[in-house]
Parts: C-alpha cells; sequence; structure tokens
C-alpha cells in the first residue's frame, strides 16, 4: 500500500525513503534519496538510526519522507518534522487497529521521552497526522483498507476522528 501510495507523489518533488531493509519499491522520481538504518541482525559496525535518517532527509531539504516502518526511537523526530512543516510523511506502522496505532506511538513517544506528559504526546500526535488508513492482513492471506479516518483534534483525553470510510 505505501508502494502504491508514493507513486501518486508528484515527480518533481524530492522524496527521502528511509527503511531499516531497503524494501519498498517506489517509483522513479527525479530527485530520489533512499536512505537505510543498520539491518536488524546488527551485521553493519555502523551505528545509523531511522531517527538519524530522519534528520538527514529534512537536511536534504526533502519534499517528502517515506518510513517503511515508524518505530520506538524515531516517533518524536517524526511528529517534529511534521508538526513544522519541513516535509510531508507516509509511514506504516504494525497495528491491529486505527486506535491501536494511536496507543503504538503513544507508547513508543514515552519510551523516548519519559518525561513528558501523555496529554502533550496525544497533542503532538494529533497535530502532526492529517490522514490514517488502516490496511488489514485478512485470513485468506489478502489485504484490504478497512478504514480511513481524518485526523481532527485533541480535546478531553482523545485523539478525535472522523471515518471516512469503514469497511
Amino acid at each position: 500500500f505505501l508502494n502504491a501510495l508514493s507513486n501518486l507523489i508528484p515527480k518533481d518533488e524530492l522524496v527521502g525513503v528511509i527503511e531499516n531493509i531497503t524494501e519498498l519499491q517506489v517509483a522513479e522520481f527525479d530527485n530520489f534519496v533512499s536512505l537505510e538504518a543498520n539491518s536488524v541482525d546488527g551485521a553493519s559496525d555502523r551505528n545509523v538510526k531511522i531517527e538519524d535518517l530522519i534528520k538527514a532527509s529534512v537536511k536534504l531539504n526533502a519534499d517528502r519522507v517515506v518510513v517503511g516502518e515508524i518505530q520506538a526511537g524515531a516517533v518524536m523526530e517524526l511528529m517534529r518534522v511534521m508538526n513544522t512543516g519541513q516535509a510531508r510523511v507516509l509511514g506504516t506502522i504494525s497495528a491491529n487497529s486505527t486506535k491501536e496505532m494511536f496507543d503504538q506511538l503513544e507508547m513508543m513517544a514515552l519510551q523516548e521521552m519519559k518525561s513528558l506528559p501523555l496529554d502533550v504526546i496525544r497533542r503532538q500526535i494529533a497535530s502532526a497526522i492529517d490522514i490514517v488508513v488502516f490496511v488489514s492482513k485478512l485470513s485468506d492471506e489478502s489485504r484490504k483498507v478497512m478504514e480511513i479516518c481524518e485526523v481532527l483534534d485533541y480535546e478531553n483525553g482523545d485523539i478525535k476522528l472522523n471515518v471516512l470510510y469503514r469497511l
């Protein structure tokens, strides 16, 4: 799905693709940078993290940042990039529902910034994300878009969503 979405990015934009292991097969762009963090097995003696690559893509003035899998250690940097408008971000998070995706983001952010109140983290997340597309793998191994939600705001302790589509 991320491959399909990335093919809709205007071809003249500078795109930074960030992954642990190169898997995405994005379309050809006039300006395209593929950045890969250390492999999961630690085979490299480099210490390159997804967070470092997000910072590097912003320094390159990327218009779009495509993150293969958003992981702990990179959430707050992504929120900073998205909330300051430095780049527009597409990414994936493993979760079983739209709500669980927000829970995952909160947990990862809390791991990074233990001193930040949950309320502040939720406000940052709600401010950074515009649209959530929940794709599920079904019992027949097919994948389907189950839900598309617009993130409206954060109020009274909750991130408010407008469901645009639900299967």
